[in-house]
């Protein structure tokens, strides 16, 4: 049995439009359901069992009053955190609460480009104008407010709007923003339990659609290989479209909502999004619902369910390979890593696997092919502070100080007290000597960074030794010892700090350390012999 790693939870039922394609059976919903219940019968539990990703949708999440500290606690439990709106109710002070939540990604529903095509597949007049607007709003931010959140649209193909798909995808991408999705309408309310025979094709599907929806896929495919890492549709999904449409069985692919949990705000569990309700989660866990006949009976109709090309199918073909990479990574398996995320490179291009092969390559010491994957990476996600580090540290290490700078100066645009920034602002002061402002910025790189990180506390007590703050010195390299107690560098940088407090036989004994640690280092051993002749 496959372990769900991606939970689907609507925060609420109610939605401010009345879009004709909504899939869910009920849309007025019934009283909030409160934040701290939410933690409790969702987030708590399903992130013990190895959820790691979160869609929070509705609905209209953003009508739930506390819909703000819905997504921060989901993002104290969770790897990444999405949500997706229709954008009526995303202004500026939304969209910056929920930066501040925390929340990695948003999704807003653009169906259009003018009022007339927008506002009919959403069903309500003067949609269009609010949502661009706050978009827009939104673009024009300084980056310090717009900060890493990855933002994009998804759009659901009509007939309305097929001849304009890669106009859409252009519209957004020139906007600013970060991302695009296509998915087909899909026209049924639910397909579990099973009702009535399927139709035989689409309603969609007659002959001048078809055309029209062949031509832009494959304007969407040239679109997607000159910006790589800006459709979320796979070429594998794109591939299925014709086919979706067509065959009244659906395209030949497996279902994939078996990696996922989907979850109403009543905290019933559905089987996908295309399910009724099966149980209710308010008094077990997904492990136990899964063993019970309710998930089995779906599980084996949905074995045999080829009717909806929603994504599920698609998403872990490469992301299973991205993420055991940074679990080899965790791990201290820089090689192992290396070659799933090279796997996953040639499945898929994507700036997750581009960054984690980067990074395997660094922590090997390759570091100019670390740089190139990582500068890859950076351009698909430039306001990624988890790639901005990671690039900045290859040209610490590449002595590419001028470079460095600029990443640092990013990394402060983006969030103006982060520990990166600090870091490097102040490794770039300490190397053009300026070490009364290295001291500053280093010390406040370890006062922000909340991980205590022992290169932190041994940088900072570096630069201390380098301005004859000895004091200050041996406190904090002392404490990077303690954390990592084999690496000799700290205990022959603690000797010299030892020393200039004139404690000569403390700085012995941290010397001999070091050098029993490497006895090959040479300035252990000079070191040593000046501290003997003293």
């Amino acid at each position: 049995m496959t372990s769900p790693r991606y939970l689907h939870f609507q925060i609420t039922e109610r939605c401010n439009l009345n879009c004709p394609g909504c899939y869910l059976p009920v849309r007025d919903g019934s009283q909030w359901t409160s934040c701290r219940e939410i933690e409790e019968r969702v987030f708590k539990p399903l992130a013990a069992e190895g959820v790691r990703y979160v869609t929070l949708t509705g609905g209209e999440p953003l009508l739930h009053p506390d819909c703000v500290a819905i997504c921060e606690t989901a993002c104290c439990y969770f790897n990444n955190v999405q949500l997706v709106c229709n954008g009526t109710l995303l202004d500026i002070p939304t969209y910056k609460a929920l930066r501040r939540a925390g929340i990695m990604e948003i999704k807003v529903s653009l169906d259009g480009l003018t009022p007339d095509v927008h506002d009919l597949l959403r069903g309500r007049e003067g949609t269009f104008e609010k949502v661009i607007g706050n978009l827009k709003a939104i673009m024009d931010l300084p980056q310090k407010d717009r900060g890493e959140i990855n933002l994009g649209c998804i759009c659901t193909i009509n007939l309305e709007n097929v001849a304009i798909l890669k106009d859409i995808a252009t519209f957004v991408k020139e906007l600013g923003m970060d991302s695009m999705l296509f998915q087909p309408f899909h026209p049924y309310g639910t397909l579990y339990p099973p009702g009535k025979k399927a139709v035989e094709t689409h309603p969609h599907a007659r002959e001048n659609f078809l055309a029209v929806l062949d031509k832009q896929v494959n304007a969407l495919k040239v679109f997607r290989n000159n910006y790589p890492g800006f459709l979320d549709n796979t070429l594998t999904m794109l591939d299925k479209f014709t086919s979706f449409y067509t065959d009244p069985d659906g395209p030949e692919q497996v279902c994939g909502a078996d990696r996922y949990v989907f979850i109403n705000s009543k905290f019933d569990v559905r089987g996908c999004l295309f399910s009724n309700p099966l149980e209710s989660l308010k008094d077990q866990t997904i492990t136990k619902f899964r063993k019970k006949d309710a998930w089995k009976k779906f599980d084996s109709f949905r074995l045999k369910c080829r009717r909806c090309l929603m994504g599920c199918q698609f998403v872990d073909k490469s992301k299973d390979y991205v993420e055991e990479g940074f679990t080899m990574l965790e791990a201290e398996k820089p090689a192992l890593a290396r070659e799933l995320f090279d796997t996953a490179l040639e499945l898929e291009h994507s700036a997750e696997a581009a960054h984690g092969a980067g990074l395997a390559r660094f922590r090997m010491g390759e570091i100019d092919s670390a740089g190139v994957l990582l500068e890859d990476a950076l351009e698909h996600r430039p306001r990624n502070l988890f790639i901005l580090g990671d690039f900045g540290a290859v040209l610490l290490q590449q002595g590419q100080w001028i470079r460095l700078a600029d990443i640092a100066r990013r990394i402060f645009t983006i969030s103006p007290e982060h520990t990166l920034g600090y870091r490097f602002s102040g490794l770039i002061a300490r190397h053009k000597g300026e070490l009364d402002e290295a001291v500053r910025l280093l010390q406040r790189a370890m006062e922000t960074d909340p991980t205590n990180d022992k290169w932190r506390l041994f940088e900072y007590g570096l630069v201390c030794l380098e301005a004859k703050l000895y004091t200050t010195a041996e406190k904090y390299i002392r404490m990077a010892t303690e954390k990592d107690p084999e690496f000799p560098w700290y205990h022959y940088r603690l000797a010299m700090a030892l020393q200039g407090l004139d404690r000569k036989n403390e700085a012995i004994d941290a010397c001999k350390e070091a050098i029993r640690l490497d006895p090959n280092q040479e300035p252990f051993q000079k070191f040593l012999s000046e501290l003997n002749d003293m």
